[in-house]
This record gives C-alpha cells, sequence and structure tokens, in this order.
C-alpha cells in the first residue's frame, strides 16, 4: 500500500511538467479584449459570457 501511494504521489508531482505559458502580448491582448467588449458602443452580452470564466461573474 505504500509503494502504491508513493507511485501516486510521483505520478501526480511529475506526470504534468508541461505548462502553457502565456506571453505578454497574449495577457495584453485579452485584456484589450474583455474592455473592447464592454464597451457601451459593441456590447453583446453572448460575447462577454465566452470572455469571461463563471469564477469572474460570481466575484463580480
Amino acid at each position: 500500500m505504500k509503494q502504491l501511494t508513493v507511485l501516486l504521489a510521483i505520478f501526480l508531482f511529475f506526470g504534468c511538467t508541461e505548462e502553457d505559458r502565456l506571453t505578454e502580448q497574449q495577457a495584453i491582448d485579452k485584456v484589450e479584449d474583455f474592455f473592447r467588449l464592454l464597451d457601451v458602443d459593441v456590447y453583446d452580452s453572448e460575447m462577454i459570457q465566452k470572455e469571461i470564466t463563471q469564477d469572474f461573474r460570481i466575484f463580480e
């Protein structure tokens, strides 16, 4: 049982080492898109719902 726990721990810690790195330009583009969607001239609630996450809606 102890060996299984150790193997599971190793798998969890080292199994998912690939990260999606977000560049600075991608972050800037996403923030600009968000504020563009909030503009009263182009406000579209469906597009906003696609862009923001559920946890943001709860926090807001």
